[in-house]
């Protein structure tokens, strides 16, 4: 079923509804980073979105920034007339943006963060159950000593991922030390740091696999790895979590957690026209990933 019946969505009601509207546009909202990794997120999800509105023929105004906190301290700048309303892309969950955003007397929806708050319209995957199943996957190929090398620990995803890796690990009866945990942030020099810390120790307190928070940090430490000569995946196994378009091109082509970035998006948009047109109900929507197996993780050797 489309999404659009899922929604109650008649074209051609709709189109009357939203003709109706001032500026017939909404707001891209998003902290923009220059990282490849971070582009490829971000460009995905933009393109279903650019997919909706060209659908119901509408506009898309990017309102893009370097810091999370302007964005917080501008949405009623946003919400002054330049769009209907708005959608939040991954925004941290430590800077009132919700509040913010219910005093903007706009539709909006967050895309990639399940906030507690009931009121709140969003879409995201499950990250606990994610994170798990791909632990799992890599457990089950014989792995022991796992690692996980996470995000950005103002990131609600963060948190959850390694909620689920914990939960795998329990589950199993897998020891953890204090590095089965490392900090970090979603980008690619988080994940080359993380590995030049990791080849600094004794070669047998290697781990058997690296789980990585997303796809940037695990294209940082392939980078490493395979610069240092450790070879991957019969050294060090290395998964992923977003399946970015560039994770098949990787130094080591990348095993990873599949998020349908384009499909997300297209709902997303769907959901802020959705309320644009009149709806007032809340939207919260978890969307399936899938694991995709390539080259960066194979069966642990024996001993």
């Amino acid at each position: 079923m489309e999404a659009r019946d899922r929604l109650n969505f008649h074209p051609n009601s709709a189109a009357r509804s939203l003709s109706r509207r001032r500026v017939d546009a909404i707001g891209v909202v998003y902290n923009y980073a220059q990282t490849d990794d971070v582009n490829d997120y971000f460009a995905t999800i933009l393109h279903g979105v650019l997919a909706t509105c060209l659908n119901y023929q509408q506009n898309a105004m990017l309102l893009t920034t370097h810091e999370w906190t302007d964005i917080a301290q501008h949405i009623g700048t946003y919400c002054d007339g330049r769009v209907d309303g708005l959608l939040v892309i991954a925004p941290p969950h430590d800077l009132g943006i919700v509040e913010a955003l219910q005093q903007s007397n706009k539709p909006w929806v967050l895309v990639g963060d399940l906030h507690p708050n009931p009121m709140a319209s969003c879409i995201d995957i499950d990250n606990r159950s994610a994170s798990k199943s791909a632990t799992d996957y890599l457990i089950s190929m014989g792995h022991r000593r796992i690692e996980y090398f996470a995000g950005d620990g103002n990131q609600r995803s963060s948190k959850e991922r390694i909620e689920g890796f914990c939960s795998a690990m329990a589950e199993a009866q897998l020891p953890m030390s204090p590095n089965s945990v490392v900090p970090g942030r979603y980008n690619p020099p988080s994940g080359e740091e993380r590995a030049r810390e990791l080849l600094r120790r004794p070669r047998n307190q290697w781990p058997d696999a690296i789980a990585c928070g997303n796809d940037g940090i695990a294209f940082g430490v392939l980078s490493v790895l395979v610069k240092n000569g450790v070879r991957v995946p019969d050294d060090i196994s290395v998964m992923g979590f977003d399946d970015v378009a560039s994770a098949a091109l990787a130094p080591v082509a990348l095993t990873t957690v599949h998020q349908p970035f384009r499909e997300i998006g297209k709902r997303a948009a769907e959901i802020v026209l959705n309320g644009v047109s009149g709806s007032c109900e809340p939207v919260r929507e978890i969307v399936n990933t899938s694991l995709v197996e390539r080259a960066s993780v194979g069966r642990r050797k024996p001993y």
